[in-house]
C-alpha cells in the first residue's frame, strides 16, 4: 500500500522510489516532511510529502520495527526484500525494479 501511495502522491519514477533511504527524508523550515531524490538526468529534486502519506509511511515503519525518527545519516533502504529469514540474522537488500513490477502484476 505504501509503495502505491508514494507513487501516486509524489509522482516518483520507479527508480527514484527504489533508491530511497530513510535518510532521504527531512523536515523543512516550516516543519513539513520533504524527500530528496536524484531524478532524471542526475538532477536533485525535493518533493513534499502529504500528511496522509506521512501517516502511512510512519505506520509502515512502526509495523516493520523500524524507527520513525528522521535521521539523514541513515542509508538503509526504505523498501527492501528479506533474505536468510530462517537464520538468526535477517539480511535486508534493496528492492529491485523487477521485484517491484512483479508485485504490481500480482495486484
Amino acid at each position: 500500500m505504501l509503495i502505491g501511495y508514494l507513487l501516486f502522491t509524489t509522482g516518483f519514477r520507479a527508480s527514484e522510489l527504489l533508491s530511497l533511504n530513510w535518510g532521504s527524508f527531512r523536515y523543512n523550515r516550516k516543519g513539513f516532511l520533504i524527500v530528496d531524490v536524484i531524478g532524471k538526468g542526475n538532477k536533485p529534486r525535493s518533493i513534499p510529502i502529504r500528511d496522509e502519506t506521512k501517516d502511512i509511511l510512519f505506520s509502515d515503519r512502526i509495523c516493520t520495527g523500524e524507527t520513525v525518527e528522521i535521521n539523514m545519516q541513515d542509508i538503509s533502504p526504505l523498501f527492501f526484500a528479506l533474505y536468510n529469514k530462517n537464520e538468526h540474522r535477517v539480511n535486508k537488500k534493496r528492492l529491485s525494479c523487477p521485484a517491484l513490477f512483479t508485485m504490481k502484476e500480482a495486484v
